[in-house]
């Protein structure tokens, strides 16, 4: 029940024998207004006391008592009590007001919660102090009022076939708090989506707080165009839609999510609204801080582009945890960040720092810049990014994996553990734009650039699917940085790490995997033979510095064979070749970037196949056919980049 209005006067009564004194046992009654109707009258402020008419005065002729606020106005009725009392005529005190706060509403008061919510004045409070069905959408459309509920047990609920939203916010500085917000999605026949709590682009510098939303046949929580707006303390759970969304048609400036939770959101398949947090532009300025997103049906959190030009920007994720997301299948996230493949949306300016990214369906953390496949050249974007501190453990397939149009971004200190659960993987992968995007050898609108991986400590110690490498800088990426990397327990050579990019560089690893790494960015000799079966039909094994491409047994070494636009290969030579003459007779197996192999002169300088750094896999001569074993060696540990 509401809080009470007070009423308390001392009664006063003037005698002919003693002048002023306390009324001293008068009877009072407390009447409505020109009637002898009791009013309900109450000795505490919580009204769970009731007083019995007529009350009697002691000696002090104090009168006090509570009543609902409703009943705040009132006639008083004084009645003379029995001799040795002061004697009086008996009077009536019209229209007396208990006090009573008047910016403060009580919905119980009023036939609806939206009546309650219409007589409101800005500045003023609703306390909703009783459940409450709706019939129809609560709309909220004044500034400067807060609705809260009397505790967290009151409940606003929609009514059988409400079949739209249940609250609608269009305003400045309202807050709304300390309610229960029951979707009863099982009894609404409309198709959806519908909304918990929807704001529309008109609102602004509100705070909604303290609020369990459950299902609702469409979204907990909508945000759309709101400004400035911050979300505290709100579980959305078990939603047809998505537990909170973003989906703008004007920017939105500077929102902030803090500690709420997204649990098994998206349980409706039809609505193909299956996350937990769902963003999409345009926005500028988002904050999440300390927020879980566990066990939804799609991702966990998901920023995503749509099909026009849009921006979003200034974007941090402090200490949030998205867990166990992907019910529906394996192809979902604990984070995924998306910048849509035809509508050029550029995602700028967003840190990731600390929190557990684990045990998804497929992968951890996923970030994706495509490039147009209708117009090559205008690419989505994902630049100016910081991952710090993260953990990422036991998701089904790559822990981190970062593709497409990515450039200036950091990631430090990851931990990356038991990743690639279900299917082949890598503990961090960067790739290039998908080659369905006809990108002629992963032109620079495509590929990942400048990024650095930093301090990154990888392991794994049990896994269903096979986790590859450490760290995987795949076809595509160029002047990428790995460093300080610890990778232990890879299973597929060369383990740690594996560069099949363009001017990447991979300094200090160390690691218990069968062996370390090497690419063409820079890096180091590797410590056991790679195996790569398209080098020769006897398995492949050579030792590697440079990144090389793929020949055939057929190819003629001319200059348009060259590996323009990737490392190119120093020198790759069948381990069993004793002889300079073997190479170098009848077009030999490979050109240096000297004037000398072994003592002896290569092919003339300035010729086709002079100083062009590949392999063609082809006899020396009918007698000696090297292409049968497949084994070669490094021959110059040097390696060249950025051609």
């Amino acid at each position: 029940m509401a809080r009470l209005a007070k009423y308390t006067e001392s009664i006063l009564v003037n005698t002919t024998a003693s002048g002023l004194v306390a009324a001293e046992g008068a009877e009072v009654s407390i009447y409505y207004p020109d009637t002898t109707t009791d009013v309900p009258m109450y000795s505490d402020s919580n009204g769970t006391v009731s007083v019995t008419p007529p009350i009697v005065l002691g000696a002090d002729g104090l009168l006090q008592f509570y009543v609902r606020s409703q009943d705040r106005t009132f006639d008083i009725k004084i009645v003379a009590g029995a001799s040795p009392y002061p004697q009086f005529t008996t009077f009536t005190l019209p229209d007396v007001s208990a006090t009573y706060d008047d910016s403060v509403f009580y919905a119980s008061e009023y036939s609806t919660l939206q009546a309650a919510v219409t007589a409101m004045t800005a500045g003023s409070k609703l306390i909703v102090d009783e459940d409450f069905t709706l019939s129809a959408t609560l709309t909220v459309d004044m500034d400067d009022i807060v609705i809260e509920g009397f505790n967290r047990g009151i409940r606003i609920r929609a009514g059988t076939n409400l079949n739209d939203n249940l609250i609608e916010v269009e305003g400045n500085r309202i807050t709304i708090r300390n309610l229960e917000i029951d979707g009863n999605d099982s009894n609404q026949s409309g198709a959806g989506p519908y909304y918990g709590i929807k704001f529309t682009d008109a609102s602004g510098d509100c705070l909604i707080e303290d609020i369990y939303v459950h299902g609702v046949k469409g979204d907990g929580i909508q945000v759309n165009g709101t400004s400035w707006t911050t979300f505290r303390r709100i579980m959305s759970q078990a939603n047809q839609g998505y537990g909170f969304s973003y989906d703008a048609t004007v920017v939105g400036n500077d929102n902030t999510f803090d500690d709420c939770v997204a649990a098994a959101n998206g349980i409706a398949a039809g609505l193909a609204r299956r996350d937990g947090f769902n963003f999409t532009p345009p926005f500028t300025g988002l904050t999440m801080i300390n927020c879980r997103a566990d066990s939804n049906f799609a991702h966990g959190i998901h920023i995503a582009g749509r099909a026009t030009s849009e921006t979003y920007k200034f974007i941090r994720l402090i200490g949030c945890n998205a867990n166990n997301n992907g019910v529906a299948g394996p192809a979902y996230a604990g984070l995924k960040v998306v910048s849509n493949s035809n509508g050029g949306t550029i995602i700028r300016d967003l840190e990731i720092t600390g929190g557990h990214y684990s045990v998804n369906s497929l992968y951890g953390i996923y970030f994706e810049a495509s490039e147009s496949v209708t117009n090559p050249g205008t690419a989505s974007v994902i630049r100016n990014f910081h991952i710090n501190g993260v953990t990422i453990a036991e998701n089904g397939g790559t822990g981190l994996y970062l593709q497409g149009r990515l450039s200036y971004g950091q990631v430090s200190n990851p931990i990356l553990y038991n990743n690639c659960a279900a299917v082949n993987g890598s503990g961090i992968t960067l790739l290039g734009a998908s080659a369905s995007n006809a990108l002629a050898d992963f032109g620079d609108e495509g590929r990942v650039r400048w990024v650095v991986i930093d301090n990154p400590i990888i392991s794994r110690d049990a896994s269903t699917g096979t986790h590859e490498y450490g760290v995987n800088l795949g076809a595509g990426t160029k002047y990428c940085v790995v460093k300080d990397l610890i990778a232990v327990g890879m299973q597929t050579a060369p383990y740690s790490w594996v560069d099949a990019g363009k001017g990447n560089l991979v300094t200090t690893v160390s690691g218990a995997s069968a062996g370390l790494g090497l690419g063409g960015g820079g890096g180091f000799p590797s410590m056991a033979l790679h195996t790569d079966t398209s080098y020769g039909v006897g398995g492949g094994k050579f030792w590697l510095t440079g990144r090389t491409r793929t020949v055939s047994t057929t190819e003629t070494r001319v200059g348009t064979h060259r590996a323009s636009s990737r490392t190119r290969v120093l020198s790759l030579v069948p381990l069993d070749i004793t002889a300079a003459s073997q190479m170098m007779s009848g077009g030999g197996w490979f050109q240096d970037l000297t004037n000398t192999v072994s003592g002896s002169a290569t092919a003339a300088s300035g010729g086709a196949t002079a100083n062009m750094g590949y392999i063609t896999i082809k006899n020396v001569a009918a007698a000696t056919n090297y292409t049968t074993t497949g084994e070669f060696m490094i021959l110059c540990a040097d390696s060249i980049t950025g051609i």
